[in-house]
């Protein structure tokens, strides 16, 4: 009786942290399509669309081959992390963020050259790999 009440305690702890990666990867997600809309000033890019469409489909492919107990444990608050970690990590966040702004304003001002597109579809393409590379990854070495 004990090990199955230590089960469902485990379980529902488990559904918890990984019902918080959840909301965070969502938010994340759409933090990210905010930051490139209001940056570009319009919601007709096409490649912005694709980028969060491709973004969204590897999480769902995520959530159905990584371990629950892998996603439950990125999604659980980490009590022995040292404080220079937590400030390093907080800063990283800057330039990721500053990229997608940046991106979008170049679209906007057309601060670059055209780019033809097949050089961009190039771009989802290694995109998409980079992608499998880092799910592959995070199934293949759960300390990824």
């Amino acid at each position: 009786m004990t090990i199955n009440k230590n089960n469902n305690v485990n379980q529902s702890e488990i559904r918890k942290s990984i019902l918080r990666r959840s909301i965070k990867v969502v938010l994340s997600l759409v933090l990210v399509a905010v930051l490139l809309f209001l940056s570009v000033g319009r919601v007709n890019w096409i490649f912005a669309w694709l980028y969060i469409a491709i973004s969204v489909l590897f999480v769902i492919v995520n959530y159905f081959i990584l371990p629950a107990e892998l996603i439950a444990e990125r999604g659980s608050k980490k009590e022995n992390v040292e404080k220079w970690d937590k400030i390093i990590s907080n800063l990283i966040i800057i330039p990721f963020l500053a990229l997608y702004i940046v991106a979008g304003l170049d679209i906007r001002f057309e601060w670059s050259s055209k780019v033809e597109i097949l050089i961009q579809f190039i771009g989802i393409v290694i995109f998409i790999l980079g992608m499998a590379i880092v799910s592959w990854a995070m199934v293949s070495n759960p300390y990824f």
